[in-house]
């Protein structure tokens, strides 16, 4: 992973801090900023997401649709068998209040983010897809009411010196 780290210089960090802030933000504005062509530019990006550096995604803001964002950190039984995580992240990827399942570490084995209308949704989710899961020891749940800071970038800044993207000659 270094290798590929020791490929980028100053330009593909500017790149990447221009994406974070605005993710459709276009070449034209890009090469302005980093003093490259729309064509140099574009190739930059698809190098680094071929890299798999970043990936073009966006975020909803789910309140503008009524909708309330939970996390439900969820701690799986001692002594079960090595494959219950996997067993009980498969009962929740079809289901559509889940917008992400996360594996952890520390206090909770999962983190799954779903989203909402009310809290007596969230309550029923909880009573009938989580409860009887034999394998979930405990649940803990939160209310996210507010993005102070999302992958990387403050949400209340438009300025790239804002977007903590160091770079280094390694």
């Amino acid at each position: 992973m270094r290798s590929n780290i020791s490929k980028f210089d100053e330009k593909d960090y500017l790149i990447l801090k221009l994406l974070t802030l605005d993710t459709m933000v276009s070449l034209k504005d890009i090469s302005k900023q980093v003093g490259l062509t729309p064509p140099s530019v574009s190739a930059r990006i698809k190098k680094l997401r071929g890299m798999g550096i970043f990936d073009p995604t966006i975020h909803i803001a789910f309140e503008k649709f009524g909708l309330r964002r939970y996390t439900l950190g969820l701690t799986l039984r001692t002594g079960i068998p090595p494959d219950s995580r996997s067993r009980v992240i498969e009962r929740f990827l079809d289901e559509p209040a889940v917008i992400s399942i996360w594996i952890a570490a520390g206090e909770h084995d999962l983190v799954i983010h779903v989203v909402f209308s009310s809290s007596h949704e969230l309550l029923n989710f909880v009573d009938k897809k989580i409860r009887p899961i034999i394998e979930i020891a405990s649940i803990d749940v939160s209310e996210i009411l507010d993005a102070i800071k999302r992958d990387g970038k403050e949400v209340r800044t438009n300025r790239t010196s804002d977007i903590p993207i160091p770079f280094s000659s390694i």
